[in-house]
């Protein structure tokens, strides 16, 4: 896993969420590279900017530097110079919030580099939400391996040659599915803040008029709240997740738990349709009936996307050890 926090002393010790070795967030003087390779990830809070990080790690067998995409203009002059490959993701990096970031990537970078478990971002009522199509395929063009989460971000860029497949999280999620909490009562609703507040509230009530046990959580780690509270107190004693946003999907997904997903994002309806494990509720009025018919689970289905995804990740093993030896 990621370094923990460690920055303010004690309160750092204290801190609970997952950390990586981030070097955006030093001046070049005070920067220790420990790998040959170095990571372009969100490091906003949200649990499914971090999971995809995990299971690429798991993946390669060691944890490469990091650098956050939101701190833009990137220093490629010292990314360039100390090391010798990059990987771009995971997560929904394509939103347009980040054309900054793919710019400078496009206009800057000299290393080699690979895309892996990276998506577009399609919200109810947003024009243009990914990024600039023109700039993410000259950087695509550059890239030796580019590996997306669904048909629809490789369509939407113009890629169909491109490897779809499964978040690299479900890898990582795989490792906690045998140890779900044997009695697992609660549904778990795994909220969106992109979602209007007034619907969101609809789905809470909804779910509190089950008569099952309701738990909710916005998936964003806090200092007293990390990424593996969220996972130990919400998610493993889940018999079903009702989510809004992507990541409540895909690590319901990994552990083997159903779930009902309200696609306020086509990403999402994108994902069950594409994965499966799960069903859609178009409206919060269908979830009534859908909470005491959890959906049918494959445990096949979701070994043999694991191992899609493993597949994948020895193509970028292989990969990186070309570029590092």
């Amino acid at each position: 896993m990621g370094d923990r926090a460690r920055v303010g002393g004690w309160w750092g010790l204290l801190d609970r969420r997952v950390r990586f070795h981030d070097l955006s967030r030093l001046p070049a003087v005070l920067r220790r590279v420990r790998s040959p390779v170095i990571q372009f990830y969100s490091a906003v809070d949200n649990i499914g900017n971090y999971t995809p990080v995990l299971g690429i790690q798991q993946m390669l067998g060691f944890q490469p530097d990091t650098w956050n995409v939101h701190r833009v203009p990137v220093d490629f002059e010292f990314i360039n110079r100390r090391y010798r490959a990059a990987i771009i993701g995971g997560a929904g990096l394509l939103h347009r919030v980040f054309n900054p970031f793919w710019s400078d990537l496009r206009q800057h970078c000299r290393l080699p580099m690979i895309a892996w478990g990276i998506g577009g971002c399609f919200p109810r009522g947003e024009n243009n939400p990914c990024v600039d199509r023109g700039v993410v395929r000259d950087v695509f063009d550059r890239c030796d391996l580019i590996h997306v989460r669904d048909e629809l971000t490789a369509n939407h860029f113009g890629r169909p040659d491109v490897h779809v497949g499964i978040c690299p999280t479900v890898v990582w999620a795989d490792q906690f599915a045998a140890s779900l909490a044997p009695e697992r009562k609660t549904i778990l609703l795994a909220a969106h803040d992109a979602v209007p507040v007034a619907e969101s509230e609809a789905i809470w009530r909804a779910l509190r008029r089950s008569g099952w046990p309701v738990v909710r959580t916005d998936n964003v780690q806090r200092p007293r709240f990390g990424l593996m509270d969220i996972l130990d107190q919400c998610y493993r004693p889940a018999r079903l997740v009702v989510c809004s946003r992507l990541h409540g999907a895909i690590i319901a997904f990994g552990l083997g738990i159903p779930y009902v997903a309200l696609p306020w994002d086509e990403k999402l309806r994108a994902f069950q349709e594409r994965y499966g494990n799960g069903i859609l509720a178009e409206r919060t009025e269908e979830l009534p009936r859908l909470l005491d018919n959890a959906p049918t689970v494959s445990a096949a289905r979701r070994i043999e996307e694991r191992e899609a995804a493993v597949a994948f990740g020895a193509l970028a093993r292989e990969w990186i050890q070309s570029h590092t030896r």
